[in-house]
């Protein structure tokens, strides 16, 4: 929870609240970007992918590895574990108001995506929270994610 905690600070210091990208452009983005994940259209969804990909993604299929090593052949086999039907649920109960609009520290408008999904474990009796954070900048003019995050 903690670690939740300084993840969202963090991204509310530099989120500007202001809307940096026009409504047109969002819609194009959503339908574009965030629907190919949730409908699991591989090919739009590699497509629309910047590799490598950052983040801690490789994790959410059980790589421990260094995530240098992940690579876009694991990240292309693994799609239904990395937008489980958790997270496609979410995505679908989200619209172009719930994306943060940010400046990265090139510069660059960036939106985010943050889903929170909410697991309950019988054996401790305790819910825990995961923020998926999905993170996309433009490369070459086109909306791209670029990274995934986790928290929690």
């Amino acid at each position: 929870m903690k670690t939740t905690l300084i993840i969202a600070f963090t991204l509310l210091t530099s989120i500007s609240f202001s809307q940096l990208v026009q409504k047109a452009e969002l819609e194009a983005f959503w339908n574009s970007n965030i629907l190919p994940m949730v409908k699991i259209d591989k090919e739009t969804i590699i497509s629309q992918t910047n590799f490598p990909l950052e983040g801690a993604w490789g994790y959410m299929v059980d790589d421990l590895s260094e995530p240098e090593s992940w690579t876009q052949e694991m990240y292309s086999n693994n799609l239904e574990k990395i937008y489980t039907n958790e997270i496609r649920i979410a995505m679908r109960s989200k619209t172009i108001n719930d994306l943060a609009h940010f400046t990265t520290e090139e510069g660059e408008t960036a939106l985010l995506l943050s889903i929170m999904i909410e697991t309950y474990d019988k054996e401790s009796d305790m819910t825990f929270e995961t923020s998926y954070m999905y993170f996309f900048k433009k490369f070459d003019g086109n909306w791209k994610l670029f990274k995934i995050d986790l928290a929690g």
